[in-house]
C-alpha cells in the first residue's frame, strides 16, 4: 500500500467526486449506486477499476464505512447539517486531510510495507522543510539523496511517486498548483485554523504554533515534521532555529496576513517570546510577534 502509487491505490480527484456524491447524499449511499453515480457504465467502463482501488484504499485507511453493501462517511467529516453545496470541496479536502494525518494511519513513517499513509506523510514533510523560494517538488528526489544520510530511508527514487506527490499535495492544499512549484500549504492552513480559533481571537504566537502543529503535524514543530528532520543532513539545508518559522509556513502565515485573514501583533512584555518570520533571504527580525489575531469577517 503506497499513496503515492496512484496507478494502483487511487486518485485524489477520484476521491473527490466518491466523497462528494456520499457528503450530497448525507453520508450513505448504495454501493451500486456509488459506483453508477461516480463511473456510469454505460459511459466509462476502465474508470470503473479506479474508483474500486480508490474506495478500497481509503476504505482500509477509515476515510470510509462498508456494511451491506452501503458506503457511509466516519467521523472524519465534520457534521453535514446546513452544509452548503459550495462547502463540498473544503469538506472533503479536511476530512481526507485528517484520516492521511491520523495517528493510526502513520503508526511507522519509515515503514515499506503497509505503511498505509505513511509514505505520503513523509514526502509532505521532506517537502515543506524545504526553502520554498528556491525548490519545488521536481528537485525533491535530488535532495532526497543529499539530506537523507540512512539511503534505505529514501523514498522517492522515481518520477512515478514525484508526480503521486504533486497530485495529493496539490489537493490537500499544501502546493499552490497541481505541477508543484510552489510550496504553499496556505489552504491548509487557512482551512485548519478556522476550525479551532475563532473570529476576533487573539492567541499568544507559541500557543498559535502548538495548535497549528497538534492539526498539521507536518508542519513546523509537528510530531511527523520532527520525526523525519531528526533524520536529515541538517547541515545540507536551511534550518530554522527556536522561535523561527520555517519559510513554507512563513509563506502561508504572510498570506493569511495579506489577505487580512489574520494580524501579527506584539506586546513588550512578551518581547522575548514570540515568533520570527523567514523570507527569501533567510530569517526576517522585522517579522517577528508576540500574538496572533484572526480577524473578523466584515458584515
Amino acid at each position: 500500500m503506497s499513496l503515492l502509487n496512484t496507478t494502483n491505490d487511487g486518485l485524489p480527484n477520484v476521491l473527490a467526486a466518491i466523497c462528494g456524491v456520499l457528503v450530497l447524499e448525507k453520508g450513505t449511499v448504495g454501493e451500486t449506486e456509488l459506483l453508477h453515480k461516480v463511473a456510469p457504465e454505460h459511459i466509462v467502463q476502465d474508470e470503473r477499476k479506479m474508483v474500486r482501488q480508490t474506495l478500497n484504499r481509503w476504505s482500509e485507511l477509515g476515510l470510509f464505512k462498508r456494511q451491506d453493501d452501503t458506503v457511509s462517511l466516519t467521523d472524519y467529516f465534520q457534521p453535514l447539517a446546513g452544509m452548503k453545496r459550495g462547502d463540498v470541496d473544503s469538506v472533503v479536502r479536511r476530512a481526507v486531510r485528517k484520516c492521511a494525518l491520523a495517528a493510526e494511519n502513520n503508526a511507522n513513517l519509515w515503514a515499506t510495507e503497509s505503511a498505509k499513509a505513511a509514505d505520503l506523510t513523509r514526502t509532505l514533510c521532506l517537502l515543506l522543510a524545504q526553502d520554498v523560494y528556491r525548490t519545488g517538488i521536481n528537485q525533491l528526489d535530488a535532495l532526497e539523496t543529499s539530506q537523507v544520510v540512512n539511503a534505505d530511508l529514501r523514498l522517492i527514487r522515481n518520477s512515478t511517486r514525484i508526480n503521486g506527490l504533486k497530485k495529493w499535495a496539490h489537493f490537500l492544499g499544501f502546493v499552490r498548483a497541481p505541477d508543484g512549484a510552489e510550496i504553499d500549504p496556505t489552504l491548509a492552513v487557512r482551512e485548519s485554523i478556522r476550525e479551532w480559533m475563532e473570529p476576533g481571537q487573539r492567541m499568544q504566537a507559541n500557543a498559535f504554533l502548538d495548535h497549528l502543529a497538534n492539526a498539521l503535524p507536518v508542519l513546523d514543530g509537528g510530531v511527523y515534521r520532527t520525526a523525519v528532520e531528526e533524520k536529515l543532513n541538517r547541515e545540507s539545508m536551511f534550518v530554522p532555529a527556536a522561535g523561527q518559522v520555517s519559510t513554507s509556513l512563513s509563506r502561508a502565515l504572510l498570506a493569511l496576513h495579506a489577505s487580512g485573514e489574520l494580524r501579527f501583533d506584539t506586546t513588550s512584555d512578551l518581547v522575548g517570546d514570540g515568533m520570527t518570520l523567514s523570507g527569501r533571504d533567510g530569517v526576517r527580525p522585522d517579522l517577528r510577534f508576540t500574538h496572533i489575531i484572526r480577524v473578523k469577517a466584515r458584515a
